[in-house]
């Protein structure tokens, strides 16, 4: 199966399940990563919508980043 990569912005969740809800079960299936940020409604969106949603989300950098810095900034020295 050739592997394709879309770039979807959606303003919130409710835009991406309306992206889902237009996908096809196979093509469901077929996806593989969806990059978002720590957003809970947006994960709460994808395992709704993808059966391995757990597996398939890849979060952003910059809020990992964010989150390593503060868990840093807690840690005794």
């Amino acid at each position: 199966m050739a592997m394709t990569r879309q770039w979807i912005m959606r303003a919130s969740a409710g835009g991406l399940d309306e992206y889902f809800e237009q996908l096809t079960p196979v093509q469901r299936e077929g996806i593989e990563a969806v990059a978002i940020d720590m957003c809970h409604a947006y994960l709460n969106s994808i395992r709704a919508h993808l059966e391995a949603a757990d597996e398939n989300a890849v979060f952003d950098r910059f809020h990992m980043m964010g989150h390593m810095g503060t868990a840093v900034d807690k840690m005794p020295m």
